[in-house]
């Protein structure tokens, strides 16, 4: 199989409702003894076919594609909670600063920093932006002795969440996953990239 891509099969752990999903290679699945579960605990394929379209839409987003037909990238309250409870940071643009007549990209990335504890982390970086290069993560930072801006640690995600909005100016509604905020980014500053 060497050079050939394999698709890639998902399978709800313990066959269980509301359980976690698992990319696993189609040849995993009919390993002896893998799945002891044979009655499959009511994941119908109504259930199996609806998990598959979000695993995959929320997949492609993970890894940077675009929302499909223009939809809304932004993270809901659930979503917010969901990620940074799971361990995925999430991120957010927020309204520009300036120094010395130029442009500073400002943005707040909020991850779990080990098992009950999250870190808010502001970012300031100059906008070092082409076409070509939108790394927002790779532009210069307006303070060298924090290139990964300040951080601050909180006990809770209420804690984080709060501390971002009240004390840094973030919105309850435009948190994205990480990796988005470049799109963001160009949007906001250079939508004519």
């Amino acid at each position: 199989m060497a050079g050939r891509q394999v698709p890639l099969d998902l399978h709800h752990a313990g066959q269980m409702p509301g359980s976690a999903i698992h990319e696993v290679p189609p040849f995993q699945y009919n390993i002896s003894g893998a799945h002891p579960n044979l009655k499959n605990q009511g994941v119908t394929q109504k259930m199996r076919a609806s998990d598959t379209r979000l695993h995959w839409k929320m997949r492609g987003q993970e890894m940077g594609n675009r929302p499909p037909g223009g939809q809304v990238r932004y993270l809901n309250d659930l979503d917010v909670r969901s990620s940074l409870a799971a361990g995925r940071d999430i991120e957010q643009l927020l309204p520009e600063g300036h120094e010395l007549d130029e442009l500073v990209i400002r943005y707040v990335s909020i991850e779990r920093s080990s098992l009950g504890s999250w870190r808010v982390r502001l970012c300031e970086a100059f906008d070092n932006g082409t076409p070509e290069f939108l790394d927002v993560y790779e532009f210069e930072a307006v303070d060298p002795d924090f290139p990964f801006g300040n951080e601050w640690m909180f006990d809770s995600i209420q804690g984080a969440l709060a501390f971002a909005e009240n004390t840094l100016g973030a919105s309850s509604v435009r948190y994205v996953n990480q990796g988005l905020i470049q799109y963001e980014y160009k949007d906001r500053y250079h939508p004519e990239w």
